[in-house]
C-alpha cells in the first residue's frame, strides 16, 4: 500500500519514470509526442474540451458587444460607456465565484450555476421587449460565462497535474480548440441582418450554456467516481487497512495495536463494508471520536463495485429459541417473568447468556430470589388512598418513584437504541436513570438524549490507569451527572459458566473502551470486559475519587452490616446493598 502511495506521489511530481501500464510506452517519457500521446488517451481531456469549447461559444457576444449594447438605440459615446459597466460587474461576480469555489473545494456547481444565468441573459435579450430589461440581460450574459472561465482552467490542470508534458499537451489541445476552432465559427453568428435581437446567436449561446454546465457536472460526476475507485483499490493494500463504516472510509492501521480488543476483529473487515458489524455494536460516532480527523478518507457512494458487506463465518449468531411470530407488543408483557421469556426468545445466544448467567453453580444468585420472596408485606387497612404520591428524592434529586435505572452494560446487544431508550423513558416518567461504565453509548450522548434538568448517576469501574478515571470523572461532572455508584463487589469478574461456553462476539464499549471477544478460558464478556479493572482499589482511594469528582459518592455492592459502617465512616453518601446479581461470588 505505501508502495503504490509513493509510486503515485513520485509519479505525479516526476521524480520517477512514469508507471507506463497507464499509458502508451514511449522511449522519452518527457517528450512533446509522448505527452500528447498520454493525453489523446485520457478521457478527461475530451472532458475538458467540451466543456472550453461550449463555453468559449457561450462568451462569443464579446467579440460584438458593442454592437449588441448599440441595439438599444444610443450614440457611440454613450453605447461606449454603457459597454463597461456588465463587464465590470462580470470582474466583481468572477472574484466572488472563484473565492467561494475556493472556500468549497468544488467546481463543477461553481461552473453550472453562472452559465444558468447566461443562459436567462440570452434569452431575456432575444424575447424582452423594454430597453431595460434587454441593458439587464447583457449583464447576466457577461457575468455568467466569464465567472467559471478561470475555474475551467485551473480545474483541468488539477485533474491533469503530472507528468508535465502530458499536462503541458493537455492544455494545448484544449486551449486550441476552445481559443481556435471555437472563435472561428462564432465569428459568423452576429450577422447585421438579424439586429437587434441575433436569434442565431442567442440560441446557440443559450445551448453553449446547457453544454458547459452539463459537462461541469459531468466531469464532477467522474472525476468523483475515479477517485472512488482508487480508494476502494488502495484499501486491500498488504501494510495498511482501510475499512468503509457508514459509507465513510476510514485508515485504521495505527488503531489496530491500540485497539483494546486486539487487531483481529478488524482484521476480520480489512478493505470491506464494515457497517452491519459495527453498528450491532457500537453506539454513533464512536468511530469519529476515537480516531484522528487525518485518518478519514473520504465517503463511498453505493454501487456495484462497493465493497461488499463482511460475512466471517463466527459473525451470526443463532437466536436463543426465536419462535417463529416476532416480539409480542410490549403491554402485553405484564410482569417481569414476561420481559424475561420474551428475551430468551429473540435475544442471540451470546446476549442472552451474558444477561441471564450468574457465578458458578448460581448458589448466590438463586438465594437471592428466594431472599427476596421472603420480604412480606404488613398491609394495613382502612387508610385514604385516593391520592398517592409515589416522589422522592435520591441524593437530593427528584424522582416520580422509589427506584431507579440499575446500570448493566452494554444495553445495545438488546435493542439499537440501547442506553439512549432508557435515557428518553426515565425522563419522559421522571426516574432516576444510573449509567453503567460499559454503557454502549458514549456519556454525552445518553445524556444529551434526556430531557433537560433529568437526573442522571454514573456507574463507576476504577480503571488501573487513574488518568482514564479521573477524565471520566471529569467529563461526568462537566455533563451534570449527580453521584458516582463505584462498584465494589466486583474485584474480579466472576466466573459466569453459561456466558463463558459461548463463544462472544467482539463488543466494546463506548465509555470505557472495554472489548469482549474470546481467549483460551472462553467468551465470558463480562471477564473479558472488566479486564481493566483496579484490582487495588481500597478505602483509602474513596477520597481521591470524592476530590476528582465533586460529585456525591455511593459504594454499589455493600453486602454486610460491617462496610456499611466503615462507608459512613468514609463520608460515602450512600450505600446500594447488592452482590451484584450473585454474578460475582457463588457464597
Amino acid at each position: 500500500m505505501f508502495a503504490l502511495i509513493l509510486c503515485r506521489i513520485c509519479d505525479y511530481s516526476g521524480a520517477v519514470e512514469p508507471d507506463y501500464r497507464k499509458g502508451i510506452p514511449d522511449e522519452d517519457p518527457e517528450s512533446v509526442l509522448w505527452g500528447l500521446k498520454q493525453a489523446l488517451i485520457d478521457p478527461k481531456l475530451y472532458m475538458f474540451t467540451i466543456q472550453q469549447m461550449a463555453l468559449i461559444t457561450a462568451q462569443s457576444f464579446n467579440n460584438f458587444f458593442p454592437s449588441i449594447v448599440g441595439t438599444l438605440g444610443y450614440g457611440d459615446t454613450v453605447t461606449l460607456l454603457l459597454t463597461a459597466p456588465p463587464y465590470f460587474f462580470a470582474f466583481i461576480v468572477s472574484l466572488c465565484v472563484s473565492f467561494h469555489a475556493s472556500h468549497k473545494h468544488e467546481r463543477g456547481w461553481h461552473i453550472a450555476i453562472p452559465m444558468i444565468f447566461a443562459l436567462l441573459g440570452n434569452l431575456l435579450a432575444m424575447f424582452v421587449p423594454t430597453t431595460g430589461g434587454r441593458y439587464f440581460s447583457m449583464f447576466l450574459m457577461t457575468a455568467g460565462s466569464y465567472a467559471p472561465y478561470n475555474l475551467c482552467v485551473s480545474w483541468l490542470s488539477a485533474s491533469l497535474p503530472r507528468p508535465r508534458a502530458k499536462r503541458g499537451a493537455a492544455l494545448a489541445v484544449v486551449n486550441f480548440m476552445g481559443a481556435g476552432v471555437a472563435h472561428f465559427y462564432t465569428s459568423y453568428m452576429f450577422p447585421d441582418a438579424q439586429k437587434p435581437r441575433y436569434y442565431a446567436g442567442g440560441a446557440v449561446m443559450s445551448g453553449a450554456c446547457v453544454v458547459t454546465a452539463a459537462a461541469a457536472l459531468g466531469i464532477k460526476w467522474y472525476l468523483r467516481r475515479e477517485n472512488e475507485r482508487f480508494e476502494r483499490e488502495e484499501m486491500g493494500g498488504e501494510d495498511d487497512c482501510w475499512i468503509v463504516v457508514n459509507s465513510k472510509i476510514w485508515d485504521v492501521t495505527d488503531f489496530l495495536e491500540k485497539h483494546p480488543g486486539g487487531s483481529g476483529i478488524i482484521l476480520r473487515y480489512a478493505g470491506a463494508d464494515a457497517t452491519k458489524a459495527y453498528d450491532e455494536i457500537h453506539a454513533p460516532g464512536i468511530i469519529e471520536e476515537t480516531l484522528p480527523p487525518e485518518t478519514f478518507k473520504g465517503t463511498i457512494k453505493a454501487s456495484s463495485d462497493t465493497p461488499p458487506p463482511a460475512t466471517p463465518a463466527d459473525e451470526s449468531v443463532p437466536k436463543q429459541g426465536k419462535p417463529e411470530h416476532g416480539k409480542p407488543e410490549l403491554h402485553k408483557a405484564i410482569c417481569a417473568e414476561d420481559f424475561a421469556r420474551i428475551a430468551s426468545e429473540h435475544f442471540t445466544a451470546k446476549t442472552w447468556a451474558f444477561y441471564s448467567s450468574a457465578a458458578t453453580d448460581l448458589v448466590s444468585h438463586g438465594w437471592n430470589k428466594s431472599l427476596l420472596r421472603r420480604i412480606m408485606l404488613r398491609p394495613r387497612i382502612l387508610r385514604d388512598v385516593s391520592d398517592v404520591d409515589t416522589s422522592t428524592t435520591m441524593l437530593g434529586h427528584s424522582a416520580s418513584a422509589p427506584f431507579f435505572i440499575s446500570p448493566a452494560a452494554m444495553a445495545r446487544l438488546a435493542h439499537p437504541d440501547g442506553e439512549l431508550a432508557l435515557a428518553r423513558a426515565a425522563g419522559s416518567e421522571g426516574i432516576v436513570q444510573c449509567v453503567s461504565n460499559n454503557a454502549s453509548f458514549p456519556l454525552a450522548s445518553i445524556v444529551e438524549a434526556g430531557v433537560p434538568g433529568q437526573p442522571f448517576f454514573l456507574q463507576l469501574y476504577v480503571n488501573t490507569n487513574r488518568d482514564e478515571t479521573a477524565k471520566l470523572l471529569r467529563k461526568a461532572k462537566s455533563l451534570g451527572i449527580k453521584g458516582i455508584f463505584v462498584t465494589v463487589d466486583a474485584p474480579v469478574p466472576g466466573k459466569r459458566e453459561a456466558d463463558e461456553r459461548i463463544a462472544a462476539e467482539n463488543v466494546s464499549a463506548a465509555i470505557s473502551g472495554a472489548v469482549a471477544g474470546n481467549d483460551k478460558k472462553g467468551g465470558g464478556m463480562g471477564r473479558l470486559m472488566g479486564a481493566y479493572i483496579d484490582k487495588s482499589l481500597n478505602w483509602n482511594d474513596i477520597a481521591w475519587i470524592q476530590e476528582v469528582s465533586g460529585l456525591p459518592v455511593v459504594l454499589k455492592g455493600v453486602q454486610t452490616a460491617d462496610d456499611a459502617r466503615m462507608a459512613l465512616k468514609y463520608g460515602i453518601k450512600g450505600i446500594m446493598l447488592s452482590n451484584h446479581g450473585g454474578r460475582s461470588l457463588d457464597t
